[in-house]
């Protein structure tokens, strides 16, 4: 990097923070990437405008990098600046920004997908719970709480037909 040279808060050491976040995160190296992704942020909102695409490009990374540490909510967060810089500065049909698009509906879709899991596992408890409170057979429960899974409404009605 060129530091001794360009001094700490030139512009082209904040595009080496950048693009070491970059490999630091294609290595598996979040927390590394992390620390140079928000230096790169940092010096770039203080030598550029805080709509400029470059800063844009930081956002991004650093909303990747989230996504990968697991951290969805703050990665859409970052996401989500970032497409208001490049839908302002670049377009809603500009590249940058369809990247960010897609990243947001992935973190939508991952959303989407966590719920239906929480959803069947409470449905399988659900099951369990019945079977023992009635000392059933599990299949008896299976077949008649399986709606319940798709309507909460008809687990009052499930629990009247197991109980007669």
């Amino acid at each position: 990097m060129n530091l001794d040279k360009l001094g700490p808060d030139h512009i082209d050491v904040a595009n080496s923070y950048n693009n070491l976040a970059s490999v630091y995160c294609c290595k598996k190296e979040y927390d590394k990437a992390m620390e140079f992704g928000k230096k790169a942020l940092d010096l770039r909102l203080k030598k550029l405008d805080s709509n400029h695409p470059h800063v844009g490009d930081t956002y991004g990374i650093l909303g990747y990098i989230n996504y990968k540490k697991g951290n969805k909510m703050e990665a859409k967060k970052f996401y989500e600046n970032a497409l208001s810089i490049y839908t302002q500065k670049l377009g809603k049909n500009n590249q940058r920004t369809q990247n960010v698009i897609l990243a947001l509906k992935k973190l939508l879709f991952w959303k989407q997908k966590t719920k239906f899991y929480f959803e069947l596992y409470s449905f399988v408890l659900f099951c369990l719970f019945c079977c023992w409170m009635i000392k059933c057979d599990i299949s008896k429960v299976v077949r008649l709480s399986f709606f319940s899974f798709f309507n909460p409404s008809l687990v009052f009605i499930i629990f009247r037909l197991l109980l007669s």
